[in-house]
């Protein structure tokens, strides 16, 4: 949670967002080298890197009054809500990440992570790890920009 909204405060916010999606990036990475590995546990940290990396750009540019930090972005997980926040505040999305896909994404957050018997969203290995990479590496972009 972030508590200093001063522009420092959300720039360490940002840099600590996106250290945490660096590393469910790596367990993706090494989880999509098996066949073995579940695709539910591939999903769920694809949307995590996704997710924070979001969090990240969202903490670094949001016009501060025009959203709350806590409640609009810190505490959702959904993907789609995060993107509408970032086209709000007119931030343009990574190149190639579509609704759809991040609408894919997102059943993994809680729901495939925890419901016993999960039903697989359509979307590949590839896909997630793909995605993956493109987010966080545009979020680690607008962090050094």
């Amino acid at each position: 949670m972030v508590r200093d909204v001063t522009k420092e405060g959300r720039r360490d916010a940002a840099r600590l967002y996106l250290a945490k999606a660096r590393e469910d990036f790596v367990a993706l990475e090494i989880l999509s080298a098996s066949d073995k590995s579940p695709l539910a546990s591939i999903g769920f940290h694809g949307q995590q890197v996704c997710e924070k990396s979001f969090k990240a750009v969202l903490f670094l540019l949001a016009k501060r009054f025009t959203i709350n930090l806590e409640k609009d972005i810190a505490e959702t997980h959904s993907l789609i809500n995060l993107a509408s926040h970032l086209e709000n505040q007119e931030i343009e999305l990574p190149a190639g990440i579509k609704e759809h896909l991040l609408s894919k994404l997102t059943a993994y957050a809680v729901k495939f992570r925890y419901d016993s018997i999960p039903k697989p969203a359509k979307i590949s290995r590839e896909e997630v790890l793909a995605s993956a990479s493109v987010v966080l590496e545009w979020g680690e972009n607008l962090l050094i920009g």
